[in-house]
């Protein structure tokens, strides 16, 4: 009989200036409380490797088993280092020539229960490639993805929020808002933190446009579709906490554009980490949620978890 996995806890490097000690403190604090195992992982590439620009020795006479041997020597001195504290840590190096292949090949290899990057600039330049990288690992990776989004540590009760669409727009489904929940929940009572709900009513002006057009409605019929609408969001959305014990002050629900409201709700209320769902979508489906998702990146300051639906599998 094989013996079960215990939880495993992936930390990949993701940007060029190596290992950043901020992001690396909380995948240690997720893995510690969770009694996980924590990989550290390296995709290595360097062109110079492959294509000598130069003559200094590292150029001439460099290969991709010494250039991965390298970093291999420094990435085995930072997981020694967590191991003296007590933390089952492990270092892993590929060479692949993009990033974000090399890390999902690793994630297919290692099977992690979460993926933790780093997901803020460390200079002007760090922008565009990392971002690419970001977007693609947010769209294919199975497991439960923590953005860091800053350098600050967790307080010691963080604040986790689970931002779910119990109308189901953009054809998510029920067992998306179950499963971010779910994921939030973990990550929440691992770091003995406070779990949140969340949702951003779509206003009953705009809904009531998209289901009769410009049409006239009386005002009478328009009021009562209204407070059935409003009505039944509210249940949902506490039917949904309640599933999870999340305390009636503890559940959210606000009136507006998601991209608006969630940004602004996560600085008024301090919260720490944000929990999304993505589903698996089509080529031409990515393009048209593209600036929803680029627009929240963008606009949220705290750390965000991206989950996806259950069974989701990465596209060839």
């Amino acid at each position: 009989m094989t013996a079960a996995k215990g939880k495993r806890v992936l930390f990949a490097v993701t940007s060029p200036y190596g290992v950043s000690r901020s992001a690396l403190d909380k995948a240690t604090r997720l893995a510690s409380a969770l009694n996980a195992e924590l990989e550290l992982f390296y995709r290595a590439f360097d062109s110079d490797v492959i294509h000598p620009q130069g003559t200094a020795p590292h150029h001439t006479t460099g290969n991709i088993e010494a250039y991965v041997e390298r970093r291999r020597e420094i990435l085995s001195a930072l997981a020694e280092e967590l191991r003296a504290t007590g933390l089952r840590t492990s270092a892993h190096v590929a060479w692949n020539t993009r990033s974000d292949e090399g890390i999902l090949a690793e994630v297919s290899r290692w099977q992690p229960d979460f993926l933790v990057i780093e997901a803020f600039p460390r200079s002007p330049d760090d922008g565009v490639l990392s971002y690419q990288t970001h977007h693609k690992l947010m769209q294919a990776c199975p497991c439960p993805l923590l953005l860091v989004r800053n350098a600050l540590p967790y307080p010691s009760h963080p604040r986790v929020l689970a931002a779910v669409d119990p109308m189901h727009s953009h054809a998510k489904t029920p067992e998306l808002d179950q499963a971010i929940v779910s994921a939030a929940s973990v990550v929440a009572d691992a770091l003995a933190g406070d779990l949140h709900l969340f949702h951003a009513r779509v206003p009953w002006a705009e809904i009531s446009n998209q289901l009769h057009g410009p049409s006239w409605i009386p005002d009478i019929v328009k009021d009562e579709n209204q407070v059935r609408y409003e009505h039944l969001v509210a249940a949902l959305v506490t039917e949904l906490a309640k599933g999870h014990n999340v305390p009636d002050l503890r559940s959210h629900l606000v009136d507006g554009d998601v991209r608006d409201c969630l940004p602004a709700f996560t600085r008024a209320e301090s919260i720490d980490i944000v929990a999304i769902g993505i589903l698996s979508r089509s080529f031409l489906q990515r393009l048209m949620i593209g600036d929803t998702a680029r627009s929240l990146l963008g606009d949220l300051e705290c750390d965000v978890l991206i989950v996806k639906q259950p069974g989701f599998h990465a596209e060839p």
